[in-house]
């Protein structure tokens, strides 16, 4: 899991690992460190029949090779920002340590605070061509999910295609974003904020992502109310959705500490899941109306991880810490 600290903008990406079924974590590596507004981390490991440059390697290694994209954003000691950056570093050694970081993306906060962030990982269906998404603030209405792709393994990266996942018109903005495979379709579950709600969306790939359709709807908490850092992995030939929302939440506590700079994530949010069969009916998928609670208000952020054909690990954060719990489907 990676997951961010800091200390009035002294901040650091951490790798920590649990090997306890999430019910502790102990610090593993650090990605990235220093004066800047590091977050979003997301981890990829490579498959283990090719070394980290793209050559064939006679067997199994050792450890394996893990890219970790994150954003890397220049800021000022009064919290201004002066440049948004998304970041790919490499671990050979399992996530102990990271070398080789390269910008893959970067904008300008000047003159407009245009952000792209909320970066995902994953490999395509060729085995090899690795493939980043990310939210990208076109303007302040217009946000859209776009995509820059990798033939060797992280060394150079292709120019971003805007995905447009809705109409440039639409008001409409998507945020961070997960994709998992279901049969010969992709699915993507999204954050969409628009001029009343802030819900979770999912739209349908046919062709190993590069064109998207048939968008519907995850979980909408209502008017007055948010979803949001929704994470989707497969359970089986099952999808499940690990979020936020702030719909029917109990007792704040008094005592809870707030996401770093303001993040809307903070105090106030609690973590759940809902699931779909996978089954795609009229263009469409359904989705579990009532979500399951895994931890009650005061979450921070999101994570999730398929285990098994049966099981997963959810993740949230707390007060700096990680935690998961194991959800099974019987």
């Amino acid at each position: 899991m990676a997951a961010n600290t800091n200390t009035a903008w002294i901040a650091a990406l951490q790798v920590s690992r649990s090997t306890d079924d999430g019910k502790t974590f102990k610090p593993l590596g650090v990605i990235a460190k220093g004066p800047r507004d590091l977050n979003a981390g997301c981890l990829l490991e490579l498959p283990t029949t090719t070394t980290a440059a793209g050559n064939a390697t006679t067997g199994k290694r050792a450890s394996p090779t893990i890219l970790a994209a994150y954003e890397d954003n220049e800021i000022t000691a009064n919290g201004t920002y002066v440049m948004f950056r998304l970041v790919v570093a490499r671990s050979e050694d399992g996530g102990k340590t990271w070398t080789d970081p390269k910008t893959v993306v970067q904008r300008s906060a000047t003159p407009l605070p245009l952000q792209v962030y909320g970066p995902f990982l994953r490999i395509a269906e060729d085995g090899k061509t690795i493939q980043m998404t990310y939210s990208d603030m076109l303007s302040a209405t217009n946000q859209q999910i776009s995509r820059v792709t990798s033939l060797d393994f992280s060394e150079t990266w292709t120019q971003p295609t805007n995905l447009r996942l809705h109409p440039d018109n639409a008001r409409m903005r998507d945020g961070s974003n997960s994709i998992v495979s279901v049969g010969e379709r992709l699915v993507m579950a999204v954050d969409v904020q628009t001029d009343t709600s802030m819900r979770l969306d999912y739209v349908i790939s046919g062709d190993d992502g590069r064109s998207w359709g048939g968008r519907g709807t995850v979980f909408d908490p209502g008017s007055n109310n948010t979803a949001i850092s929704g994470q989707m992995v497969r359970i089986g030939s099952y999808l499940a959705v690990v979020f936020l929302t702030n719909k029917d939440i109990g007792p704040i506590d008094p005592n809870a500490v707030p996401a770093p700079s303001g993040d809307p994530a903070g105090v106030g949010y609690a973590n759940r899941v809902v699931f779909s069969d996978g089954i795609v009916r009229d263009g469409r998928l359904r989705w579990t109306e009532t979500p399951l609670e895994l931890w009650p208000v005061d979450s921070e952020w999101t994570g999730a991880v398929q285990l098994s054909d049966k099981s997963i690990m959810a993740l949230s954060c707390r007060d700096f810490a990680a935690y998961g719990k194991i959800v099974s489907m019987t």
